[in-house]
């Protein structure tokens, strides 16, 4: 749990809102610009019972109009499926 409770941390203070947080730099980056990594995350929070964590997010995303709009190039229909599909089959809050 802590563990998870530190990588979130880090996710939060320097790429929240994005897609990935780079390993090299701890920056953000996008590649769908749907916030993937939050959406990957909500079920591992929920399920580890990180539930001030997974309230932080799942209010992010709630205010959120995703998609967002503009050119999102290309991606994998089964990556979006398990990461962005997969984490957000919760129960809400």
């Amino acid at each position: 749990r802590e563990a998870m409770r530190h990588t979130w941390r880090a996710y939060k203070a320097k790429a929240w809102g994005r897609d990935d947080i780079k390993p090299d730099s701890g920056g953000g980056k996008d590649w769908c610009r749907l916030a993937v990594t939050m959406l990957d995350g909500l079920s591992t929070l929920w399920l580890m019972g990180l539930k001030e964590e997974f309230e932080d997010a799942y209010k992010w995303i709630e205010s959120q109009h995703m998609p967002t709009p503009g050119e999102h190039g290309r991606h994998s229909l089964f990556e979006i499926n398990i990461r962005a599909l997969g984490g957000s089959c919760l129960p809400t809050p």
